[in-house]
């Protein structure tokens, strides 16, 4: 019997859905391509309005691009000998920001210790020179890439597109960063800002996205050390670290393994503070110093001033007008002071307010805990000079990433009470303040064009500032305006009658237009009033020597060396007093002191050699002057030495050359002409040395060594008669 076919039974369809698979396979193909294309459009959407955003950041940027170096730039760029050579790059990692100005001094000069701004000013200063345009563009580059990660953040924090948009262009165009981008020498604020936000991005990408892989942390780690390199602030990144850790606890986790999980994710960040400080104590000899003119104030009139200080920084984010280089915020001295009590509480309700909106919301949370962190940093307010100003603008930098993304965050918040009209009530809102905005930024930026323009706009903000009137004082000294230096200095002392920075430098002023009485008085009112400057007691001195009160002049110079060891003028000068008023132990002990700590130094070089040869110790003269000869080969005092400690030891022929090259160059000319009369007339060639001497005294007849031509030139017209 045949056996029966078993045949494959087909699963019944259900309604709408199809017996034949082709069809059904075509479709899903069709609506995941179509999908992958609105996924594209979307991404392209996206890049196109970031790039818009970028623009408009940059736009907003357009005019500070042919401002002047201002400010620090003079010294940092302008007068930094470390920028010219790449080799230069590994020094930086062992000194500080301002060492350059004292190479020689092995101690620190001044608090800061950022290797990688440093690092930023060599290379700009190889791609540019001193080229201000492509210093600014650098600048600007780098703001917007702080505009681009601070757009990433917000997203990565899942906040919408829209608002993270609106986060980054609010940040990119707010005007309280015009001073860290338009001032070059503000750059520590933006580099430190682009190494943070890296950090921090790859740090959520592996802890809190799909990027858990060893390098992404150790990328953020690293990271985290390069933004504390590039400037102080930057080492409270772990305590925002922390907080964003225990702000939100995860599901089912009980406060004790919140703290351990968070100290645990957190450990290698808090190493890298560490290294830092070790690096920095390393290379500066501390941790941390106070301003010098800060050393005097309490502690409680610090702690009570910082409320009116932080209600300014917040009148500077939300109503980012009037902007200066300075204010004129002062210490307050008692609690009875409205800038206190009054501040305190404004700032109180500030912060309450703050805490009770972003309740609810984890991405609110860390935005505000970020601005909070990243401002504390700046209440150490004994590290600023109090006479210059205790706030500015470029501290804000870092603190308002998080303000930008609340007030964005707000924005959405405020249309979504408008249900119907959300989307255009969000873009309204953020259009508006990205206009003015923008437009205060422009503005601002005119105020960093040039030094005066700094200035003038800032004496607009606090027309009565005595550092303002004195800096304008300092700006025209530079010009060689001495009466508008003499004016804007006696401004600041009109101002503050006990001002002795405006002292010290109306002493320069009195002391270049040689009204030397005046200027000495000048320098003793700035002593008096405190001035604690190496240079206030050597520009004394040298006004002394000036005056040819040689015996007046030791003691400024010698506290001069007090404050300044490593001041090889103070050094020089006080040596060249002493050689002057025939003290030569003294006076070589100082030169060679000089010569220890700069071998270079020409002038301390030739004069030991002529203090030695004064005393007959020719063959150590001679090397001295041999030495001399590889620094300053042409310098005419060097090449009369040399004649002269040849002429003493006999050697005429040297002595001859080395004369007649200054009688060429028309230097020296009764001195050089009476030496080369002495020794044509010492190896017999009469004529030759009665015509060097008659040429000395018709050169200078009054002057005192030209008695000896007189004299030799008599014995040689007497002989020959």
């Amino acid at each position: 019997m045949a056996r029966n076919k078993r045949t494959k039974k087909s699963r019944p369809t259900t309604p709408g859905e199809s017996a034949h698979p082709e069809p059904k396979s075509a479709s899903a193909r069709k609506e995941r391509r179509e999908r992958a294309r609105e996924r594209s459009r979307s991404k392209n959407q996206e890049r196109l309005l970031l790039l818009g955003i970028l623009a408009i950041t940059a736009l907003a940027y357009l005019n500070a691009l042919d401002g002047q170096f201002v400010y620090d730039d003079r010294l940092q760029i302008l007068k930094n000998p470390t920028l010219s050579s790449l080799s230069n790059i590994p020094k930086m990692f062992t000194q500080g920001v301002w060492q350059f100005l004292n190479s020689g001094d092995k101690t620190a000069v001044g608090p800061y210790y950022r290797p990688m701004f440093n690092i930023a000013l060599i290379i700009n200063h190889q791609l540019f020179g001193l080229e201000v345009f492509g210093w600014h563009l650098f600048s600007i580059i780098v703001h917007l890439g702080v505009v681009y990660l601070v757009y990433r953040l917000a997203r990565q924090w899942n906040l919408s597109t829209e608002v993270a948009m609106a986060a980054a262009l609010l940040f990119g165009v707010h005007p309280v960063h015009s001073e860290s981008v338009a001032w070059v020498a503000a750059l520590p604020d933006p580099l430190a800002a682009v190494f943070i936000l890296s950090s921090l991005l790859l740090y959520e990408r592996y802890y809190h996205g799909q990027g858990r892989k060893l390098i992404v942390l150790g990328a953020s780690i690293a990271l985290a050390l390069a933004a504390m390199l590039s400037k102080e602030v930057a080492s409270v990144l772990p305590f925002f670290l922390i907080a964003r850790e225990t702000f939100e606890r995860l599901e089912g986790e009980t406060v004790g393994r919140t703290i351990v999980r968070a100290a645990r994710r957190t450990a290698p960040f808090f190493a890298m503070i560490v290294v830092y400080l070790g690096m920095r104590y390393y290379v500066l000899g501390f941790l941390r110093q106070d301003e010098p003119n800060s050393l005097g104030i309490p502690a409680m009139q610090v702690l009570i001033t910082i409320p009116s200080i932080l209600l300014s920084y917040a009148r500077m984010l939300f109503a980012p007008f009037p902007l200066a280089v300075m204010y004129g915020n002062r210490y307050v001295l008692s609690v009875s002071d409205v800038r206190f009590f009054g501040a305190a509480l404004a700032a109180a309700a500030i912060v309450a307010v703050a805490i009770w909106l972003v309740r609810s919301s984890p991405a609110g949370r860390r935005a505000l805990a970020f601005l909070i962190i990243f401002l504390v940093p700046v209440f150490n307010l004994k590290a600023f000079r109090a006479e210059e100003s205790l706030l500015h603008d470029r501290y804000l930098y870092l603190p308002s990433i998080g303000f930008c993304i609340l007030i964005a965050m707000a924005f959405e918040r405020i249309s979504d009470r408008f249900p119907a009209h959300r989307r255009r009530a969000f873009l309204t809102a953020t259009a508006i303040a990205a206009v003015v905005l923008l437009g205060l930024t422009f503005y601002q930026n005119f105020s960093w064009q040039s030094e005066l323009a700094m200035t003038n706009n800032a004496l607009k903000v606090t027309p009565r500032w005595p550092f303002l009137h004195n800096y304008i004082g300092a700006y025209y000294f530079d010009q060689h305006k001495y009466a508008e230096a003499e004016q804007a200095y006696l401004d600041a002392i009109d101002i503050n009658p006990k001002y002795y920075d405006a002292y010290s430098n109306l002493g320069d002023v009195h002391r270049e237009q040689g009204q030397l009485a005046d200027a000495e008085q000048a320098y003793l009112k700035a002593i008096e009033y405190g001035a604690p400057y190496a240079d206030t007691y050597y520009n004394l001195g040298v006004t002394y020597i000036n005056e040819n009160r040689l015996s007046e002049a030791e003691q400024p110079l010698l506290h001069a060396l007090e404050i300044s060891p490593a001041d090889t003028k103070a050094r020089y000068n006080l040596g060249w007093t002493y050689d002057r008023e025939g003290k030569d132990a003294l006076a070589e002990q100082a030169y060679a002191e000089t010569l220890q700590r700069d071998p270079t130094y020409p002038e301390a070089r030739i004069n030991l050699a002529v203090l030695l040869t004064r005393q007959a110790r020719y063959a150590e003269a001679l090397d001295q002057l041999h030495i001399a000869q590889r620094y300053a080969p042409d310098h005419p005092v060097l090449r009369y030495a040399l004649g002269d400690v040849n002429m003493k030891t006999q050697h005429y022929e040297e002595a001859i050359a080395a004369f007649s090259e200054l009688a060429v160059r028309n230097l020296h000319q009764n001195l050089v002409h009476t030496s080369l009369g002495l020794c044509y007339e010492s190896i017999g060639k009469k004529e030759e040395a009665k015509a060097q001497f008659q040429k000395a005294i018709e050169v200078a007849p009054d002057d005192p060594y030209t008695k000896t031509a007189r004299e030799h030139l008599a014995k040689l017209l007497a002989g020959g008669e």
